[in-house]
């Protein structure tokens, strides 16, 4: 904009339709001034001029019957300029409208209770520049922070008299309103604890051993140790007594495992088998190889061995099967035979 004239605006193309209602929109209509005769023009047709009746945003313009005075409701139909038809929008330079003194002394002034003549900052669309609408800047800002030095030794003496100290410290029930303590570390640099109930506390002696100062408690680990060291063990009940030496017997010579035919101490005792064969089937690396007699042919699809093999155990378990044929041509299994490879 010159200082008595409007400079001329280079064709914008419209970013949707034109409406009845004199609405435009374009990417900049900050170019445009309310009053300015602007020209409308697509592929159809010539240009036809109108006039600015008022840029809501940034994007919208409104326009008027050119010469028009009401800015407020005269507006054009302008729904022919179509974005399919390629629809501009431009201005040639021209003569700016006038403003009579009067009013720009009116529009600068600002009511009670300001009551003073305005001068705020505004963009390019009038809004004045506050928190919503900041200043836009280009600059690059760099912040220096000053190194600050924090005292955290607590285990030398420090130059100042007060310092800085970062404890790790616990509350009584967990909270921080709760009365706190602070981690203990004795002079080998060991962390100092206990497992306490409250009255009964375990603690590790001179001899790096747990040591409970319940006397019953105490009483049963000793007899416990006993029982374990001299390999004895006494019972009130004499048939459980009975069952007891029997069980160590079995295993001072290797170790046999006795179950009960109904899980009671008094019920009739077998021995738990765990032979080769048992042990492969149970192995995780356990595979498996099916021989069929012919699996083509229906009649004489059967599996006559099934041999199991493990790696870990190093041992083949192989289970052969025989069949007999019956009066109506149906096999059925009639042995089955175990080896151990």
């Amino acid at each position: 904009m010159f200082e008595k004239r409007f400079a001329a605006v280079t064709p914008q193309l419209l970013t949707s339709d034109g409406t009845n209602a004199g609405k435009i929109t374009v990417l900049d209509a900050s170019l445009y001034k309310v009053k300015q005769s602007i020209s409308l023009q697509n592929t159809a047709g010539g240009a036809r001029q109108y006039q600015v009746q008022r840029i809501t945003d940034i994007n919208t313009i409104y326009l008027g019957p050119l010469g028009s005075s009401d800015i407020v409701n005269e507006r054009s139909d302008v729904s022919a300029y179509t974005t399919a038809l390629g629809s501009f929008i431009f201005a040639v330079e021209q003569k700016r409208t006038s403003v009579p003194e009067q009013e720009i002394e009116r529009l600068t002034y600002e009511e009670e209770p300001t009551v003073a003549r305005r001068v705020v900052i505004v963009d390019k669309m009038g809004d004045k520049i506050d928190a919503n609408n900041p200043l836009p800047v280009d600059a690059t800002v760099s912040v220096v922070v000053p190194p600050v030095t924090v005292d955290i030794d607590a285990l030398t003496p420090p130059t100042r008299s007060d310092p800085d100290n970062i404890l790790a410290v616990g509350s009584d029930d967990g909270t921080k309103e709760a009365v706190k303590r602070a981690v203990r570390v004795d002079s080998d640099f060991d962390l100092r604890t206990g497992i306490s109930d409250g009255a009964n506390k375990a603690e590790v002696d001179s001899f790096r051993k747990l040591m409970v100062r319940d006397t019953g408690a105490a009483t049963i680990l000793t007899a416990i140790q006993s029982v374990l060291e001299n390999d004895v063990l006494e019972v009130n009940d004499q048939e459980t007594q009975d069952i007891l030496t029997d069980i160590f017997d079995q295993l001072a010579q290797g170790g046999i495992i006795k179950g009960t035919e109904d899980g009671t101490i008094s019920g009739v005792q077998r021995i738990f088998v765990n032979n080769i064969r048992q042990q492969v089937l149970a192995s995780h690396d356990r595979n498996r190889t099916l021989t069929w007699v012919d699996p083509d042919s229906k009649k004489n699809r059967r599996v006559t061995r099934m041999e199991y093999t493990s790696a870990v155990v190093g041992f083949t378990a192989r289970k052969d099967i025989t069949y007999t044929l019956t009066a109506v041509g149906d096999y059925i299994v009639n042995e089955e035979f175990w080896s151990v490879l």
